[in-house]
């Protein structure tokens, strides 16, 4: 796995290989969700070696002084970034308009939560707001500076990952992120890609503030309702999703998964819709399974194209 995340040429190699196996139409980068922190470690030896807070929580800097200055600089020159970027060339360059090349760029409220520590980031939005605001927008102006920098080397998607906000209500993510995520999706959409939102658990709640930020697609998770996504999101979002990774792609067969799919198609209006599980399948899940979910996606294909990528985009 440390070589899947740390070497481009084993990331390549292992999607192109998933894509042909199972059907998918198009290959990402995406790894893991700290390649940015590791890379801050090894750019800047003011962080300190070991960053576990009080909660036990990885954290970057347990002190908010010296934050910003510890990182100044071009940090797009770390080993795990650069290998990504080098992913997103070799990709465009071996099936570049055969298989969409998705980039991956964190969230502002994960790239905080990395930094801070989740815990006491989800306290600080009630107990230092100012802190958490000048935190956040870091985090974005670089993330953005780092998806635009995988569209110019052959991106034609950005994934943003932002599990932690979930954890946060409607209230806080309008008045802490919307403004961010409409920055995230104004840099992709002006370098000309399409713009993905991953957020983790249930977001329903969020429905009616993410209608107004002009993502692409929006994956949900299992224990978010497609069919509640459609009403609220409405008829033109291309929604990804949404059935269970582990008691259902993993522990089912392939006619309960065809069953799941047959349902999230129906709820999702039989249009704009991709095919996939509410978030990240485990790693010894039976390979009928998977092959489950691309045949279900051939059989629908007046409908949409493909194992990932919707056809009406």
């Amino acid at each position: 796995m440390e070589e899947y995340i740390s070497d481009y040429r084993v990331l390549v190699k292992g999607q192109l290989a998933f894509a042909e196996k199972f059907h998918s139409d198009y290959v990402s980068v995406v790894s893991k969700p700290s390649i940015e922190a590791e890379d801050y470690r090894e750019l800047y030896p003011l962080l300190p070696e070991e960053s576990l807070n009080e909660t036990g929580e990885f954290a970057l800097f347990n002190r908010k002084e010296g934050i910003y200055t510890a990182m100044e600089g071009d940090y797009y020159q770390g080993r795990l970034m650069t290998e990504r970027l080098k992913a997103i060339t070799e990709f465009r360059r071996t099936v570049g308009g055969s298989l969409l090349v998705e980039g991956w760029v964190e969230g502002a409220a994960l790239g905080a939560s990395i930094t801070w520590g989740t815990s006491r980031l989800l306290m600080d939005f009630y107990d230092d707001p100012a802190f958490v605001k000048q935190l956040l927008e870091y985090v974005a102006g670089n993330q953005i500076e780092f998806l635009r920098r995988q569209i110019e080397a052959g991106a034609e998607s950005i994934g943003v990952g932002e599990p932690v906000s979930s954890l946060l209500g409607p209230d806080l993510f309008t008045e802490f992120l919307v403004p961010l995520h409409m920055r995230y999706v104004s840099a992709i959409h002006d370098a000309g890609a399409l713009a993905r939102l991953h957020i983790c658990g249930n977001i329903m709640p969020l429905f009616p503030v993410l209608e107004d930020i002009p993502y692409d697609i929006i994956d949900l998770d299992s224990p978010s309702q497609i069919g509640a996504a459609r009403s609220v999101l409405g008829p033109d979002r291309v929604l990804l999703g949404n059935i269970d990774p582990v008691s259902m792609v993993r522990d089912g067969t392939p006619a309960s998964i065809s069953a799941a799919l047959e349902t999230c198609f129906e709820e999702a209006g039989g249009h704009r819709y991709i095919v996939g599980a509410g978030c990240e399948i485990p790693y010894d899940t039976p390979e009928e399974n998977i092959l489950a979910m691309s045949e279900f996606a051939g059989s629908h294909k007046p409908y949409f194209a493909g194992l990932f990528v919707a056809g009406e985009m």
